[in-house]
């Protein structure tokens, strides 16, 4: 089974019929669909961490598809976001996508496009969902160091050898060496190399390895 048989299409359109229309075409394909008549109604169902892609008109009555938009990055939802709009407005369009939006098309758009569209949007959010998971594992890896095995990697990551760690905190070489085999035993890692490898495949930068939360 694909990964983004598990994700849903949400739409939002204010125009019944459209609804209708977009929530065929996306059955046909096997997806998941959930429609809603308004920016608002969707933000009262999506929940903290909606799981798939976001069809959105641009103009509705009420809460426009831009002022969503906003919205959505305000909470710290992060969808893929695919505009529709039946009027041409290329400033509006530039601005959703500098804002994060996958593509902005024009009503009416043909079926295959769209579903093309779609489905690389829910590509796009299982990337994005298995970067986090693989970040959180990476981070509750660290959170298993004391304060002073974390202070003792923050140099490693630097670059700093044992001998001028060891200078720099006033212990043994040896003292070092016995708290990087601690800190190698609890996350799992064989080397300082293979962390920062591991950070670099998640999407975590050197200087943020110590600091992550």
């Amino acid at each position: 089974m694909d990964a983004t048989d598990e994700l849903t299409v949400f739409v939002v359109d204010d125009d019944e019929g459209v609804r209708t229309t977009l929530a065929l075409l996306l059955q046909t394909a096997e997806l998941t669909v959930r429609c809603h008549a308004s920016a608002e109604a969707f933000l009262r169902d999506c929940g903290p961490d909606p799981a798939g892609c976001l069809i959105l008109d641009m103009r509705m009555t009420g809460m426009s598809g831009s002022q969503l938009q906003e919205e959505l990055g305000r909470r710290g939802i992060d969808i893929p976001i695919l505009f529709l709009t039946g009027w041409a407005d290329m400033p509006a369009a530039i601005d959703a996508i500098k804002r994060g939006a996958v593509n902005f098309l024009a009503k009416p758009v043909p079926g295959a496009v769209l579903l093309e569209q779609v489905q690389e949007a829910l590509r796009l959010q299982t990337q994005r969902r298995e970067t986090r998971q693989a970040q959180r594992q990476f981070r509750d890896r660290l959170q298993r160091l004391t304060p002073r095995q974390r202070q003792i990697l923050a140099l490693s990551v630097s670059g700093m050898s044992n001998k001028t760690a060891a200078a720099e905190l006033g212990v043994s070489v040896r003292t070092i060496e016995g708290y990087r085999e601690m800190i190698y035993l609890k996350t799992g890692f064989r080397s300082v190399l293979e962390l920062m490898n591991e950070a670099a495949r998640v999407g975590i930068q050197p200087g943020a390895i110590i600091s992550s939360e």
